[in-house]
Formats: structure tokens, C-alpha cells, sequence
């Protein structure tokens, strides 16, 4: 694999974007995603930071609003709140589990050197960045 301007192999940035994808963590994302832009130079690189981006802010949007459907829900007459509550508390979960699957696959892919995939954000960045 290659290396970059600091030595490290290229998929090394790309398992650090991972890690903050599974702590949420997108600004801290953010920052990494433009050191890697605006030092490192690297096509392929770009392309994988943008992507892992991409697909946290979506998760993350994705998420928050499926929660806000059930927080609403839960003013509703006719709706129990500890349903409400429950049904928002097993989305949470499951969409972790989810979240979880996806880097742990992600993680393999790209510490083989190969590229990781999102279903919309990947492509939303490849439209954009090509």
C-alpha cells in the first residue's frame, strides 16, 4: 500500500474516519477529512474520506429525524408515551447495530486498500467529485 506525505499508509486515515463514524463524531471528521484533502493530495484518499463523510451526516440526519417522528408521535392522543419511548429506544439500537455492521465491513475493505462503498453516499460523492 502506499504511503503519504507523513509516512503513514494511506487506509490509516481512512480507519481513523471510521472510528469517528462509530463515536459520531463529525466535526472531529471534518477536521480529519480536510487535513487529509488539503495535505495529503491523494485521489483515491479523498474520494474514501468524502464518502465516510458523506455517509455519517446522512446516518446522522437519517437518525434524528426517525426520532423525531416518534417524539412527536409521542404528543399524539391515543399514543402511550413509554410505546413512544420504547419504539425510539429500539430504533436507536437497531440503527446502531447498523451502523456498527457497516464499519466494522468497512474496516476490513480498507485495510485491504480497497474501496468502501456507501449505497447513497458514495454516490452522491461521486457525482459531486467527478
Amino acid at each position: 500500500m502506499r504511503k503519504g506525505a507523513f509516512g503513514f499508509e494511506l487506509w490509516f486515515y481512512g480507519i481513523i474516519a471510521l472510528f469517528c463514524v462509530w463515536i459520531e463524531q463529525p466535526l472531529l471528521l471534518a477536521c480529519i477529512t480536510g487535513f487529509v484533502m488539503f495535505l495529503e493530495r491523494d485521489d483515491w484518499l479523498n474520494h474514501q474520506m468524502l464518502s465516510i463523510f458523506c455517509f455519517l451526516i446522512l446516518f446522522l440526519v437519517l437518525r434524528e429525524g426517525i426520532i423525531t417522528i416518534f417524539s412527536v408521535s409521542s404528543i399524539m392522543p391515543g399514543i402511550d408515551i413509554s410505546v413512544a419511548n420504547s419504539l425510539k429506544t429500539l430504533t436507536y439500537f437497531v440503527l446502531d447495530i447498523i451502523k456498527f455492521v457497516i464499519v466494522i465491513m468497512s474496516y476490513g475493505k480498507m485495510k485491504n486498500g480497497k474501496s468502501v462503498e456507501f449505497p447513497i453516499a458514495s454516490a452522491i460523492i461521486r457525482k459531486i467529485y467527478t
